[in-house]
């Protein structure tokens, strides 16, 4: 148990390497073409209904891609199978591995991020036990008093905690997801910089929402 009570602790300061290390990305453009200019009044009329028509498409087009979710598969080691998504400018942290080796995933936006670590419900006598072990270590890591309140997502039942925190002098805000699966207990921790929190908010509770059990 005591290699579970450092990974607890070690994810909470993945969060400063995690802020500096994603990109936003390439935000797509649409290119639209001119249209050309004649001294028929009909002409003109002709080519504005063309181009309000293409301007109209176009629109759909990038709203359909902004919704798009590039799903990933993720195998626990005891084989439960889960998913989670990159919605749209979300990439995975290819390095995780190198700043925690507990980290399983994670994946960020350049402002916001999401990660996760798995402990198999074998190596823990209960959920109860997980629990008091993760609040007992942030507290003593963060200085902060941490209240859970039960929630689900996705069919899996657990708690969640929203709190401030500054970590090695960097000022962070973290909502905590703590989930039972059907064999494993699970740490969905995601983050922002607490400065933009406030408009992270939605993108990062969506980005959390991806992960689920595959059945």
């Amino acid at each position: 148990m005591k290699r579970k009570v450092w990974l607890v602790t070690g994810l909470l300061f993945v969060s400063v390497g995690l802020m500096g290390c994603g990109s936003n990305g390439d935000k797509a453009e649409t290119s639209k073409s001119s249209t050309e200019k004649t001294s028929e009044v009909s002409s003109e009329e002709s080519s504005t209904e063309e181009t309000t028509d293409e301007v109209k498409e176009s629109s759909s087009e990038e709203a359909d891609a902004s919704n798009e979710i590039d799903v990933k598969s993720y195998t626990a080691d005891n084989g439960e199978a889960f998913e989670y998504g990159l919605l749209d400018r979300w990439q995975e942290f290819d390095d995780i591995q190198s700043v925690n080796p507990a980290a399983s995933f994670a994946f960020t936006n350049g402002s916001s991020a999401v990660a996760a670590i798995f402990n198999d419900k074998g190596d823990v006598a209960d959920y109860a036990t997980f629990k008091n072990l993760v609040v007992e270590q942030m507290q003593q890591t963060t200085g902060v008093t941490i209240t859970f309140e039960p929630t689900t997502m996705n069919d899996m039942a657990g708690d969640r905690a929203s709190f401030d925190a500054e970590i090695q002098g960097i000022k962070l805000h973290y909502v905590i997801y703590l989930l039972e699966s059907d064999q494993n207990y699970i740490q969905l921790l995601t983050w922002s910089m607490q400065s933009k929190f406030a408009s992270e908010e939605k993108v990062l509770e969506e980005a959390a929402h991806t992960f689920k059990m595959v059945k």
